[in-house]
């Protein structure tokens, strides 16, 4: 079943994403209802512990960019964005997509730094 749940969690990224290269926004609409969708489903298939995973993972995910938020880093539509991929996710693989995140989020600093010539001379 958690497969079924990484897709819907990749699915809202992607709309995410989608939707924030075209207005640079991320509309409460899509993270809102992203999130109940998430709960709703996790809790019709999973029981409780679904909705336990899913709250788990809106409280790590979000929680994490929330610090982010707070210090001017992200803004609030991601930091909502990800807690709602946190509640597709859940407990159980949110710390390995954090780290995916990180990480692609590095190699796209790098490469709008080649691309624009933002490279620091030493």
């Amino acid at each position: 079943m958690e497969k079924y749940f990484i897709l819907g969690a990749v699915l809202v990224a992607l709309l995410g994403a989608i939707t924030d290269v075209h207005s640079a926004r991320l509309p409460n609409r899509l993270t809102y209802s992203a999130v109940v969708a998430a709960l709703v489903l996790r809790t019709a298939f999973v029981g409780w512990t679904g909705l336990k995973s899913g709250l788990l993972g809106i409280g790590i995910a979000g929680g994490i960019f929330f610090v982010f938020h707070v210090v001017g880093a992200m803004g609030g539509g991601d930091m909502k964005m990800m807690a709602a991929i946190g509640a597709w996710i859940g407990r159980t693989h949110i710390f390995t997509v954090l780290i995916v995140i990180a990480l692609a989020g590095g190699v796209l600093a790098l490469v709008s730094m080649i691309f624009n010539r933002n490279l620091i001379q030493t």
